[in-house]
This record gives structure tokens, sequence and C-alpha cells, in this order.
């Protein structure tokens, strides 16, 4: 039987790739992709619908 692969599964850019390719400051990827904290306020990811903690993107 044939699988099909799904692309957006398999995690192909490093944060960092990801700022350098979308012209971004440093750090801003993860900051949209996996949410952050700041001193007592915590942000949640903007593109993933929880944390993963995964220093790679799809």
């Amino acid at each position: 039987m044939n699988r099909v692969a799904r692309l957006v599964d398999h995690p192909v850019y490093s944060m960092a790739q990801v700022d350098r390719i979308l012209g971004l400051h440093g750090g801003t990827a993860r900051r949209w992709i996996d949410g952050y904290d700041r001193g007592a306020k915590s942000y949640p990811p903007v593109i993933r619908q929880e944390r993963t903690n995964e220093g790679t993107a799809t």
C-alpha cells in the first residue's frame, strides 16, 4: 500500500534558518512558532497550537 508523506509533518529548517530566510531578527521565529516567557508573563505560540520546545520548523 502506498503512503503519502505530508511534508508539513517533517521538520526541515532550524529556527535560525527561518529567521534568516524571512529576514527576521534572531529569535523571532522561535518566539512566534513556539511561544515564550518574559519575566512573569507567558506568551503562547502564534503558529503552533501548543509549545513543543523543538528547535526545528516545517
